[in-house]
């Protein structure tokens, strides 16, 4: 069975590669969800989710807790708009 544990969440400046993919300038702090994803009681994978402050600011994304339906449920609002 799969699980996921949260270990942070917080603002932290990216690495330069994934700032770019965000459109972000260098330095620009954003939103990290680091988690410890975990497979049958082990755990398997590390995955550290990145958003700009500007779409995660003030959601859920900026919390530390699971979000129900996970971060696509908040995302697909705010990036069209609504």
């Amino acid at each position: 069975m799969g699980a996921q544990l949260i270990r942070e969440v917080g603002s932290a400046v990216p690495p330069p590669n994934v700032a770019a993919m965000l459109g972000l300038n260098p330095g620009t702090k954003a939103i990290v969800r680091r988690r410890t994803m975990v497979l049958d009681g082990k755990p398997a994978e590390l995955t550290d989710s990145w958003y700009p402050i500007s779409v995660a600011d003030g959601t859920a994304l900026a919390v530390p807790r699971k979000i129900k339906g996970g971060a696509v449920t908040l995302l697909q609002p705010r990036l069209h708009g609504q």
